[in-house]
């Protein structure tokens, strides 16, 4: 789960006279819940608010205590995250399930049936229906549009209007119409308007081949309906951004990527010497 709830009134009824440490706790804990859609034993917990001192994690153990259940299987259990979990699953399912069909059902009475035929006494024509009466032009009026050049169409070629964005992709990477919620497309490419739209962003040094395969590979995995894959991965770029994922080592006979290389080895990385000598 990327975000969840919080009613700040029915929190600080709750947990309103924790400390400092305790807040920072209780509000980790539930990030980590909620990210992991999991629940922590005492353990993990720990490790997963970084507590490192004393008061920190009698803090993390407080918190435990005193907001989550322990369960047989030794995990701290709140209800209301449990609950929340379970609902958003639940979408995720009925969405999945909606995207194999083709998206969202039709509503049933959204198009209402035209009487075949109009009461007694009325016309079929509608008020106003009836065209204006023609008009002569007089000698001294000119035609009301004079800008337009000779030979020049009113609209783009093949009657596309306005013209689509830049960055939208073509149809090898096409998301459906608007609003539409279905699972990642068979076809789903990079094309060049993507590679344009990431060196504008100033995500160049990602390797966007390597990127948008594995992203494919994920979601095609995952099973789950999203209303717009672009967008989808304009996000996921930017967070593959934010934490160096692919970044690139441009050189003499340097590799491409390092993304499977540790910070510690590009440190003591010495080949640059070899080839120097």
């Amino acid at each position: 789960m990327n975000w969840y709830k919080k009613h700040i009134g029915d929190y600080m009824r709750k947990a309103g006279r924790l400390s400092m440490v305790q807040h920072g706790a209780y509000n980790l804990l539930m990030d980590s819940c909620y990210d992991r859609e999991d629940f922590p034993t005492r353990d993990d917990a720990i490790e997963w608010t970084w507590a490192s001192t004393t008061e920190e994690v009698e803090a993390v153990e407080f918190v435990l205590g005193r907001f989550f259940t322990l369960g047989q299987d030794g995990k701290y259990v709140q209800k209301h995250i449990a609950e929340d979990i379970a609902e958003y699953r639940g979408t995720c399912q009925k969405n999945a399930e909606n995207g194999k069909k083709g998206g969202r059902p039709k509503k049933a009475n959204r198009a209402k049936k035209k009487p075949k035929q109009n009461p007694v006494g009325f016309s079929d024509k509608p008020v106003g229906s009836d065209p204006p009466p023609e008009k002569s032009l007089t000698k001294n009026q000119e035609p009301e549009t004079t800008n337009q050049e000779p030979g020049e169409p009113e609209h783009p070629p093949d009657g596309v209007w306005p013209p689509p964005a830049i960055g939208v992709g073509d149809s090898s990477a096409d998301h459906g119409a608007p609003g539409e919620v279905r699972p990642i497309p068979a076809d789903f490419a990079l094309t060049t308007d993507m590679r344009d739209w990431a060196r504008t962003n100033g995500l160049e040094h990602i390797d966007l081949t390597v990127a948008t395969r594995e992203f494919v590979d994920y979601w095609r995995k995952r099973g789950d309906a999203k209303p717009d894959w672009i967008q989808k991965w304009r996000d996921d770029m930017f967070k593959k951004a934010e934490i160096g994922w692919g970044h690139k080592v441009v050189g003499m006979n340097s590799p491409q990527r390092t993304r499977d290389r540790t910070i510690e080895q590009d440190l003591t990385d010495t080949s640059w010497a070899e080839r120097e000598g």
